[in-house]
């Protein structure tokens, strides 16, 4: 492989790294505390408890979520440099550019949609399940 090209996939690797290393930490934690709230049986029975869980819980997801969203922009912008470079480097119709062009990180929206969809999931699940 040439050196632009390594070059290339070397950026690409470490930004979706950095980004998957943001979503593993937060789904270990997401899992731990649902395995907490279905393994606890009286820890989570009063609404104070539950309720500091649950802050707990939000202002992790908020920090991750902002982390997550960081991350992603930075990808997204590496990915978008490393097609203009790519291009520079080879023909339009290289396979390396033909890939970076159908391999688009995910938008920011849809990152920060799906982050809140499961923490509202989370926290429904840290105030309905203990009461059941």
């Amino acid at each position: 492989m040439s050196s632009p090209a390594k070059d290339v996939c070397e950026l690409l690797f470490a930004a979706s790294s950095h980004t998957s290393s943001f979503w593993k930490f937060y789904i270990t934690i997401c899992l731990a505390i649902v395995g907490y709230v279905f393994a606890s049986e009286q820890s989570l029975e009063s609404v104070f408890n539950r309720i500091a869980v649950l802050i707990a819980f939000l202002t992790f997801a908020v920090a991750n979520c902002s982390a997550i969203i960081r991350a992603q922009k930075q990808w997204i912008a590496i990915h978008r440099t490393c097609i203009e470079d790519a291009a520079d480097h080879f023909q339009e119709d290289h396979v390396l550019v033909e890939s970076l062009r159908s391999t688009v990180p995910t938008d920011v929206s849809r990152v920060m949609a799906f982050h809140a969809c499961n923490d509202a999931a989370i926290a429904l699940i840290i105030l309905v399940v203990p009461v059941l």
